[in-house]
């Protein structure tokens, strides 16, 4: 797996996924980019964050699902969990929650990002090249833009030539 530059194991993409979309989470809500949640959907969110950190993914699930449920306009959430599912092998959970994400606020270009990897993982060639797409048109992270960039190239058949070989490759004549 190649994430954010690095060529990594599969496993090891896994945890990567979840600590990008939890950074950014942190990013996001120190930036103040979030609008304003009522207290129960934000300690679910909370609690959420805290099951992450100790390492149980499917709890974290578990608690932005709450979240989500008592606050379906929840962005973060959403693409935390998308981020989640990502990391758990589960592409359609995933593709769905950053599809929302998406329809929510369509500012949140790294959900492009995460999408295209998921419809990459997912089979699903086409979905992963337009997204792919998008956000390096979007993206300001040329970083990150970069490693989308070998995601699409990835995803490109190779130039084929219609089975012509160049004249100096044939040799001389007899």
């Amino acid at each position: 797996m190649v994430a954010a530059g690095i060529v990594m194991k599969r496993s090891s993409f896994r945890a990567s996924a979840c600590w990008v979309a939890v950074s950014l989470l942190l990013l996001t809500a120190a930036l103040g980019a979030h609008r304003a949640l009522d207290s129960t959907s934000l300690g679910h969110f909370a609690r959420g964050y805290m099951e992450y950190s100790r390492g149980n993914r499917l709890e974290s699930i578990k608690y932005l699902s709450e979240a989500i449920e008592l606050d379906g306009s929840y962005t973060l959430a959403y693409f935390n969990r998308g981020g989640l599912y990502l990391a758990e092998d589960r592409y359609s959970a995933a593709i769905a929650d950053f599809t929302k994400v998406l329809d929510l606020d369509n500012r949140y270009v790294m959900a492009y990002y995460y999408r295209g990897l998921a419809h990459k993982l997912a089979g699903n060639g086409d979905a992963a090249r337009d997204d792919l797409e998008k956000y390096i048109m979007a993206s300001n992270d040329k970083s990150l833009a970069g490693t989308a960039m070998e995601q699409l190239a990835e995803l490109r058949p190779p130039d084929f030539s219609f089975g012509l070989i160049p004249a100096q490759t044939i040799g001389p004549r007899n």
